[in-house]
């Protein structure tokens, strides 16, 4: 977005070392392009929703770096993209370096279904409609054993893509199967109208459906309601930002255990309120002398009685 190169598969440390450093070669053109993009779809999204200004954005950015010539003045763009249907191959490789292979694979295997598993279950909840995670893991497995006969990339989950994709309107099956034969016919056909979009474009279309899925919303009601969840949240965001996707997967499933246990050993108690209200939560204490009628008080526990649970409540 910047015209600054850096190191795309570094860790984001070692990014915003680049970035900083690099400040000083930013590009004008380039920032004009994703400020100009970035405005039009926040805009756009706020006053004609139902426009996908995504492609409108790609394409206005793509006729005006081709007229402009401004490739030819710095900015970047994507370039050529090879043309030709996928072909078929198999993996040469000697067992020791199959055996090198496997802890790699692990990890990558891990990262892959974590981060799937959590998109579809955020935009289900965020859509309220079911997921299937068994479903979503046979498709990553058939998906991957195609890609391996094809000698292409591990295939999984794209966070970014799915919030562009949400944000054009996508609510069914449907935008990605005309997505993927759209890309069938432009690798067949139309590689040379992917050559000339602007880098810039790309970067803001991408920072603006990715922001929101940062969380920064669900922290803010996290700290109202419980400190010790906010704190599992945000450690586990940092951990995720600063040393890598492995360790912050290792130190979320940490501290989930660690949240469970706490919430078994010390409960949420709550007085239903007269007021019946259904956003009412069990995580703030019920002010003292509360009933649920004149001369009636129903509690509710959100665990299983038990003599450790039955000890809490009596001391509550």
């Amino acid at each position: 977005m910047l015209g600054v190169s850096i190191d795309s598969g570094g860790e984001f440390t070692q990014k915003l070392v680049d970035l900083v450093s690099g400040l000083g070669t930013a590009h004008a053109w380039s920032i004009l392009i994703s400020a100009v993009a970035v405005a039009v779809l926040l805009l756009g999204k706020r006053f004609l929703p139902r426009v996908p200004w995504a492609l409108v954005v790609l394409v206005a950015a793509t006729v005006f770096v081709v007229v402009a010539q401004l490739d030819q003045r710095g900015v970047a763009v994507l370039g050529e993209v090879p043309a030709g249907p996928p072909s078929l191959t198999w993996p040469m490789l000697d067992w020791q370096t199959w055996a090198l292979l496997i802890p790699s694979a692990l990890a990558l295997t891990m990262v892959t279904t974590a981060e799937g598993l959590l998109v579809s279950r955020s935009y289900g909840e965020k859509r309220h409609y079911p997921t299937r995670p068994n479903r979503d893991l046979f498709a990553f497995g058939l998906a991957n054993v195609a890609a391996g006969f094809q000698g292409s990339f591990a295939v999984g989950s794209s966070t970014s893509r799915t919030a562009a994709m949400d944000q054009a309107g996508s609510r069914t099956q449907l935008p990605s199967l005309v997505l993927a034969g759209g890309t069938l016919l432009l690798l067949l056909f139309g590689t040379a109208l992917l050559a000339d979009i602007p880098s810039p474009a790309i970067g803001a279309i991408v920072a603006v459906a990715i922001i929101p899925l940062l969380g920064f919303t669900e922290l803010g009601r996290l700290w109202k309601i419980d400190r010790f969840e906010f704190a599992v949240g945000a450690i586990c965001f940092l951990v995720t930002l600063l040393v890598g996707s492995i360790p912050g997967i290792l130190v979320a499933f940490v501290l989930a255990l660690v949240n469970l246990a706490k919430r078994a050993a010390s409960p949420a108690i709550d007085v239903l309120a007269a007021n019946d209200d259904p956003a009412a939560s069990l995580l703030e204490e019920a002010p003292r002398g509360a009933v649920t009628a004149p001369g009636v008080v129903v509690v509710r526990m959100s665990a299983r009685c038990s003599s450790r649970t039955a000890t809490c409540s009596s001391k509550r």
